[in-house]
């Protein structure tokens, strides 16, 4: 039998996107691991949005997700954030709406993402989490099916309504039990637990030549800031 270790692999920030500009001014310099490109280094497909100056964490502004009717995933095609097999994508959140409101949105974590490069987002190969913002729950799905739905969240930010950080951790367990899913919030002082740590012992895609990472919303509007993207 497999132990698990539950303990990630040392990790470095390897794109940082501050939601700020469409394309950054010529006149600014930008250093890594900050993403100079800005929007030009997502992959968008259908998903609407758009650069949001009414609320933000860095000025000027924030990505909006609109309200979304189908899941439209975006995808980072910044060099060097394509292929994370063990990794995690960090990202502060903001919803129109309180935790147990109706109507309030959903915002989903992709990693491992098969989607060619340039190519429209799926959600058809690879994994993704969700969270309920209605229900205080998430799900973990594998391509298009449910690895475990429902699952209540054991502590969160206390508004939803304010900036929040959250943060998503994929890792393939050196115990030899596969893949292992961590989903995170930052209370002010350090990150803590929103589930048990699942695992999937098929850790599928691990060793594939293209795992992406990315975000979105659905069922309402909401807003992203500050996105991180770490790479084992």
């Amino acid at each position: 039998m497999e132990k698990i270790i539950r303990r990630p692999p040392k990790m470095k920030l390897i794109g940082l996107e501050r939601w700020s500009y469409a394309e950054p001014p010529k006149f600014k310099k930008i250093l890594p691991p900050e993403i100079p490109g800005a929007t030009s280094d997502w992959d968008f497909g259908s998903a609407p949005w758009q650069l949001d100056t009414s609320t933000y964490v860095s000025s000027p502004s924030s990505l909006k997700f609109f309200n979304a009717s189908a899941t439209y995933p975006i995808l980072c095609k910044y060099p060097g954030t394509t292929n994370i097999s063990q990794g995690a994508i960090v990202s502060y959140i903001k919803s129109p709406l309180n935790w147990g409101s109706g109507y309030a949105p959903i915002f989903y974590f992709f990693f491992r993402n098969q989607t060619p490069l340039g190519s429209t987002p799926s959600i058809s190969l690879g994994y993704f989490i969700f969270i309920r913002i209605d229900s205080s729950q998430c799900s973990i799905y594998k391509d298009t099916s449910p690895l475990q739905g429902g699952i209540s969240l054991i502590s969160k930010p206390s508004d939803a309504t304010q900036w929040n950080k959250y943060r998503a951790t994929w890792w393939t367990d050196p115990g030899g039990a596969g893949l292992m899913i961590r989903l995170e919030y930052w209370n002010g002082s350090q990150w803590v637990k929103m589930i048990n740590d699942y695992n999937d012992p098929e850790n599928k895609y691990t060793a594939s030549s293209i795992n992406r990472v990315g975000f979105c919303g659905f069922n309402n509007n909401i807003w992203f800031d500050d996105t991180e993207i770490w790479s084992a």
